[in-house]
């Protein structure tokens, strides 16, 4: 964790309802690179992944090493109005619990030590999906403590997208908030390859597999920059594989479409699934 970050994703823990799928799927997109974690919780920055109804996420980890600034955040969280309660958590030093405005259930931990990573794809940012986005993107920011470093406002294909990016000085970031049409919590969870040419190579391997692509590769305009693909998972949600991720911007949080500076065409199995979308949440369901 740089010095310039006070939280970071400790993890994203998702009930599936076919882990036998998944075990194919996590295979294809990252020959099994990919920071996971079955059943039994152990690392940081990991996916952790259960059997169970939601095929959604059913807890967002956030973790500080330092005690001083966790105090802080606390005291911000319960001033925002969020009911915080004690929970037993493995290799922490202190765990609480709350939900955010819509409901997602936090862990806050407080670490005891620093990953030191074992050389897997950790997470590097988690995607929210909220109809009205901003009093979650005020929460994150005023009560969690990350930095608003991009305000989404404009078309993107066949959406008009709000919504915000979270992170740090040293990463764009973390957290993503989007008002993306959908029955989940959760959009997508993105997996950090240490190069470029990891994430071609995986975008080659998830073609080969005939996982089902949703964005094709392409970069993010700057100042994200990640040059990444997003794959539909047995679940429902996505998975962004990428790397090249930029910091984040001094002064006020910049606003705009974000459009990617190449690639990341919308595929058209995507394109029907977010028409049929936007019809259900048009219709009132």
């Amino acid at each position: 964790m740089s010095n310039d970050e006070q939280v970071t994703i400790a993890y994203a823990a998702v009930e599936v309802r076919r882990p036998d799928r998944w075990r194919t799927f996590l295979d294809a997109i990252s020959g099994s690179e990919a920071r996971v974690d079955w059943n039994a919780p152990r690392r940081t920055h990991a996916l952790r992944i259960t059997e169970g109804p939601r095929d959604d996420l059913a807890a967002l980890g956030l973790a500080w090493q330092d005690e001083a600034a966790y105090r802080d955040a606390l005291a911000r969280i319960g001033a925002a109005g969020a009911t915080l309660e004690p929970i037993e958590a493995d290799g922490v030093a202190r765990a609480m619990r709350c939900a955010d405005p819509a409901g997602n259930v936090l862990d806050l931990l407080l670490m005891d030590v620093t990953d030191p990573g074992d050389g897997s794809w950790p997470i590097g940012h988690v995607a929210l999906a909220s109809p009205s986005p901003e009093p979650l993107v005020d929460f994150y920011e005023a009560a969690i403590g990350l930095r608003l470093n991009e305000r989404m406002r404009g078309r993107v294909g066949p959406l008009d997208l709000r919504g915000g990016f979270l992170g740090s000085p040293a990463r764009h970031h973390c957290l993503a908030v989007l008002n993306v049409p959908g029955r989940r919590r959760l959009h997508h969870i993105e997996f950090e390859a240490p190069d470029v040419a990891d994430v071609v190579d995986m975008r080659a391997r998830a073609k080969a597999a005939k996982v089902p692509i949703s964005l094709e590769l392409g970069r993010h305009a700057l100042p994200d920059g990640t040059v990444s693909f997003y794959a539909h998972t047995p679940s429902g949600f996505e998975i962004e594989v990428g790397a090249g991720m930029g910091a984040g911007v001094e002064g006020p949080a910049p606003e705009g479409p974000m459009p990617s500076v190449w690639g990341h065409e919308l595929t058209l199995p995507a394109r029907l699934r977010v028409m049929g979308a936007l019809a259900l949440q048009k219709a009132g369901f």
